[in-house]
């Protein structure tokens, strides 16, 4: 293992933490020398399920996905994969790499081949919601059976600590999830045998106290941890034995006093990934819909700060439920039906019923919606709604629409922190940044995130200032990478001016080199001024680079000396630049690169501008954008 890597994890680890960690050393040890969990008494109880009705499309899509996978093909990240395997929960058919079938402390999940998220989500299992679907559907006993057969297949497999799908607690927790409630969905009580009964009951205690002695606590403490609680609340319910309310109270303490370190007061998610938001919202959603039937809550100072997520995600979104894709993006769902394909909408939907709101948008009921959540009858007296100018101060997002010739204009611009503390893990370059849509369409760009691991330089790339439309100083990121995931302490950001016209912001991420940088966005309905400003305190020549990412989809026509025409539909005009440059797509030297989700890569256009500034000056550029 990287040496410089260790030190630095070293440094983000308080006194606490390094005991905690050698307490979960301890327990591994424990674990290797042949640890085992064994509860006579206990029992399953299943999650209620909704009667549901569906159309005859969605019936013929449910059946079609569920045949796919009786078949063995399923699809991972844009790629197939054989169910079918007799390898399946250890070979990762991508890249044609087994993993060993030990101890997960024996694995190596950072191999030097491929993508460790690969094997992992095929021992999340998830295919078994829509097996679960498509029996309720149809009531054909081979979908019923094949999910029973798949849970203890994986059982079989990798019972009593083996394979790599126990290198994370929350993957553990999506598995089980997906366990449970298809086990819920196909009703299966009457039906299942005693012995098949009491091995998925011991399998799911084991690894509810895997997780319970291994969260993932300290600086660890990100999505993770949420997803680990909300596993450990849904194994409290479904399965009855001594351990249950144990583990019940540690989740609800936990989801209650991680609300506050994973969002801030106004709803903006502390890891600044629309993706991670929607997962954290999901697992709270889950966790308060199981806690409502059973007539229990979570605090009201976390269902305020969820109300306020669910304006966040309306505000950042499209009515059609696209968004913009900031931040890291893994492409991972929390429960996953394929029929299903609307994150954001099924989300919203979802809240309406959970947090007892009306959302400001056409939505329709969904998969989740019509089986899992407790329908609420009650009247509806809060509405969730977004403005022209929405500001979070706190989460540092500024999201504008602008209306002018028929078009909306959807902007958004970053001025907060790059990530959750202390780890950063999802944190990119992105202050600064902004983020441009012509109709629900696309045009500037944050370029996605394509792999964690093993992507030949790409992580990097997909996190850097020059994936983003931002500005840097000599070539160097706002915030310093010190692994794949890992940066040091983000830059602090200062509001100067902020009203629904305009904002005006300082950073202090290039003070080492004793430089200021400063960008203000005026909105007009004709037009956006971008305003950049670098002070240069120090005794050298600095250079600033302007960075302009476009998505794949557009065309881009240079019309004068500094101007280009986009699609048709807006100019950009460059301001008082030295020079620039237009790069579509170059792998080898990774720029111009887009990847719209996990593991899938395509060529798009970047402007980059260059701009000497000279040493003890201040140098100003106006760029704007005719809409």
């Amino acid at each position: 293992m990287d040496i410089k890597w260790l030190f630095n994890r070293f440094r983000k680890m308080s006194l606490k933490e390094i005991k905690y960690r050698l307490k979960v050393k301890r327990f591994d040890g424990k674990i290797k020398k042949g640890y085992t969990i064994s509860i006579k008494d206990r029992n399953m109880n299943f999650f209620h399920i909704n009667k549901a009705c569906f159309c005859e499309k969605t019936k013929k899509d449910i059946k079609k996905y569920a045949e796919e996978i009786l078949s063995g093909n399923y699809d991972i990240f844009n790629e197939k994969v054989n169910l079918n395997n007799e390898n399946l929960f250890f070979l990762d058919q991508i890249n044609n790499f087994k993993w060993d079938n030990n101890k997960y402390s024996d694995i190596n999940i950072i191999n030097k081949v491929g993508d460790a998220k690969i094997i992992l989500e095929i021992n999340k299992q998830q295919y078994l919601l829509d097996l679960a679907l498509a029996y309720i559907v149809t009531n054909e006993s081979k979908y019923y059976y094949k999910v029973v057969d798949e849970i203890l297949r994986w059982i079989n497999d990798c019972n009593n600590y083996i394979g790599p799908g126990w290198k994370s607690g929350l993957e553990i927790g999506l598995r089980c999830l997906s366990w449970m409630y298809s086990l819920s969905i196909i009703n299966c009580e009457n039906e299942l045998k005693y012995e098949e009964k009491l091995k998925i009951l011991d399998s799911l205690i084991e690894q509810a106290d895997f997780v319970y002695n291994r969260l993932s606590l300290f600086s660890s403490a990100n999505n993770h941890l949420v997803g680990e609680a909300a596993f450990l609340l849904h194994v409290s319910f479904f399965v009855n034995c001594n351990r249950s309310d144990k583990w019940r109270i540690r989740a609800i303490k936990i989801l209650n006093e991680q609300i506050n370190n994973q969002f801030f007061d106004d709803g903006v998610n502390k890891e600044q990934s629309i993706n991670y938001q929607l997962h954290t919202m999901e697992l709270y959603f889950l966790s308060q819909n199981l806690l409502n039937i059973n007539d229990m809550s979570l605090d009201n100072k976390c269902l305020e700060i969820l109300k306020n997520s669910c304006r966040y995600i309306l505000c950042i979104s499209e009515k059609d439920g696209s968004y913009f894709n900031i931040g890291d993006e893994d492409g991972g769902e929390i429960l996953r039906f394929r029929v299903e394909d609307n994150k954001v909408n099924s989300l919203l939907s979802c809240a309406e019923d959970v947090l007892n709101v009306s959302i400001d948008r056409k939505l329709y009921s969904n998969v989740k919606d019509k089986l899992i959540y407790k329908v609420n009858e009650l009247e509806k007296f809060e509405v969730i709604s977004e403005n022209n100018t929405n500001i979070f101060r706190n989460g540092g997002m500024l999201v504008k629409n602008l209306y002018f010739n028929n078009k909306k204009y959807k902007i958004s611009f970053d001025f907060g922190e790059c990530g959750l503390s202390p780890l950063y893990a999802h944190a990119h370059s992105d202050l600064f940044s902004f983020n441009l849509n012509i109709n629900g369409k696309p045009i500037f760009i944050d370029c996605g995130t394509y792999k964690y691991h093993n992507s030949n330089g790409l992580r990097d790339y997909f996190r850097s200032s020059i994936a983003h439309n931002t500005i840097s100083i000599n070539e160097k990121d706002h915030i310093e990478f010190l692994g794949n995931f890992m940066c040091n302490k983000s830059p602090k950001c200062l509001i100067l001016d902020i009203n629904k016209n305009m904002i005006s912001c300082f950073s202090d991420s290039y003070k080492n080199i004793k430089c200021g940088i400063f960008r203000t966005l005026e909105f007009n309905n004709t037009h956006l001024l971008i305003k950049d400003r670098v002070e240069n305190n120090s005794n050298k020549d600095v250079e600033l680079k302007q960075y302009f990412n476009l998505d794949s989809t557009c065309r881009i026509h240079l019309q004068d000396n500094k101007s280009f025409n986009i699609n048709n539909q807006i100019k950009l005009i460059l301001g008082n630049i030295d020079s620039f440059e237009v790069v579509n797509g170059d792998s080898n030297l990774n720029i111009g690169l887009q990847s719209p989700r996990y593991n899938i890569l395509c060529n798009t256009n970047i402007i980059i501008t260059k701009t000497k500034v000279e040493k003890n000056s201040t140098k100003n550029i106006v760029t704007k954008l005719m809409l």
